[in-house]
């Protein structure tokens, strides 16, 4: 965890009313302080995070990184910076300085929150895995996830959101995934894009921060081989196609494909030129959709060199909270 020194330093922040403190975690919302966390104020349409020391002070907050014309110093370890949002990306960056551990970068249309827990499931059977809660995936939820991994993790499992141009590349400069999972190229955020394929091109900014030689998965079946073909930004990277539907060249393939409605799912992967593997999810995840979520998090624990048993122990996980759970009506499902 970062000291407030460490803040100050990285930041180039104002240490203003310093105490001797001990960061416990990190927060953006005033309401859920837990005593030791630190507070990160940002600004908001509605309202802005520096009208909140107070609450966030009562909960016992650390110490809070505000806007360096903030004036106000009736409250300890205030750090305060010009830029907080760039305040919080210089924390989270610095912050994964201190790891070499594998960390796993997820990025895409569809699916992401799912995989990352399929893939966080597979790695806990081999060590101590940080997943990034619910889909904290944007500006402010990636770094905020970075900065309460603890130290001794094996390994980090993350989302990238996009909305705007250039919010791929960023977040991946800040993360530097060890490993990479694009999965799929939808149509969402397209009013901020000139088409598809620059939303390709931008979903691809995933490699930014990745070595040269780093491993990325895509999804064959979303035209994303094709798209990529039109781009050197991943020229310098290892590219694994998994597949459900097409008959390419993935490495991994769904076969043999039963949607069993309530009872769940079933299918056979296979790795083109290695073993075959049958996975059955007991009801807990449903649909087509989630074929290419297990899939796609089975490639990675695969392509991680996880052992087939502990990947097919993995994927099973429980339901998600609001996602394609079963609804009980009168008279039926």
């Amino acid at each position: 965890m970062l000291s407030l020194q460490d803040i100050a330093h990285t930041t180039g922040g104002n240490w203003h009313n310093q105490e001797r403190s001990e960061i416990t975690g990190f927060s953006i919302d005033s309401r859920t302080i837990s005593p030791g966390e630190f507070f990160i104020t940002l600004p908001g349409e509605r309202t802005d995070g520096e009208d909140h020391l107070e609450e966030a002070y009562s909960r016992g907050a650390s110490g809070a990184l505000v806007n360096s014309n903030l004036g106000d110093d009736s409250f300890p370890n205030l750090i305060g910076v010009s830029d907080r949002k760039s305040g919080l990306l210089n924390m989270a960056t610095y912050y994964r300085t201190r790891f070499s551990i594998t960390i796993v970068g997820i990025t895409g249309s569809w699916g992401k929150t799912t995989t990352k827990e399929v893939i966080g499931s597979i790695l806990s059977t081999v060590g101590v895995t940080h997943k990034s809660p619910g889909n904290f995936n944007t500006e402010y939820g990636l770094p905020l996830s970075l900065l309460n991994m603890d130290e001794d993790v094996d390994f980090g499992v993350f989302e990238l959101g996009l909305q705007y141009p250039g919010d791929i590349g960023t977040l991946s400069k800040v993360l530097k995934p060890t490993i990479g999972l694009i999965t799929g190229i939808g149509r969402v955020h397209l009013q901020n894009f000139r088409g598809r394929k620059h939303l390709a091109r931008e979903k691809f900014r995933l490699a930014e921060g990745m070595e040269e030689g780093s491993t990325v998965l895509i999804n064959e079946d979303s035209d994303l081989v094709d798209v990529h073909r039109l781009s050197n930004q991943l020229s310098d990277k290892r590219i694994v196609p998994y597949s459900v539907e097409g008959a390419g060249m993935a490495r991994y393939r769904a076969r043999e494909i039963d949607l069993m409605g309530l009872n769940g799912l079933s299918f056979t992967l296979r790795e083109r030129g290695g073993g075959h593997e049958p996975l059955r999810l007991k009801g807990h995840l449903l649909s087509k959709a989630n074929v290419y979520n297990v899939l796609a998090g089975a490639s990675v624990g695969l392509e991680l060199g996880i052992g087939r048993r502990k990947v097919v122990a993995g994927v099973d996980i429980a339901p998600l909270s609001q996602r394609l759970q079963p609804i009980e009506f009168a008279g039926g499902t």
